[in-house]
């Protein structure tokens, strides 16, 4: 399966290109507010170093939050231009999903920082969903974290 894939929900910027069973990635630690500005050249000099035509894939991916309101504006009106561009499909992922990919057994839960002592929250057990995403005060997620990994 060919798609291209980005994150632009933080600070960081991550594209991946999947490309007949590889993967290939971009990743930014520390893009900040410079998504717009950078996201499209990226995307071209990694289709370029990869030889990836953006007509080959099979869908396009965004991250669709929790996260940066502009972040992640930036990230799905890109991927939505792709997809109506290339009149593909998109596929929409959230930021919990890609930071509880790898843990797909026990109890896991994805948090996010919101800022003044509030936080994005989504437990998973086993790969499913036990605790759906919520913001959450620190309160509560000190109350709600000693059951998670």
């Amino acid at each position: 399966m060919n798609y291209l894939a980005i994150d632009t929900s933080g600070k960081n910027l991550t594209i991946i290109i999947s490309k007949d069973g590889k993967i290939y990635t971009y990743y930014d630690s520390e893009c900040g507010v410079n998504h717009s500005v950078i996201l499209m050249p990226k995307v071209e000099e990694l289709c370029s170093k990869v030889g990836f035509d953006l007509t080959s894939a099979d869908f396009f991916c965004a991250v669709v939050g929790a996260g940066s309101f502009t972040g992640i504006r930036i990230g799905v009106s890109t991927v939505k231009a792709m997809c109506f561009a290339y009149n593909k499909p998109c596929l929409a992922i959230t930021s919990f999903d890609t930071l509880a990919y790898n843990k797909i057994s026990g109890k896991t839960l994805a948090i996010i920082d919101a800022k003044h002592n509030g936080f994005y929250v989504c437990g998973y057990s086993d790969g499913k969903i036990i605790y759906p995403p919520s913001y959450i005060m620190k309160e509560e997620l000190l109350n709600v974290l000693p059951e998670y990994n």
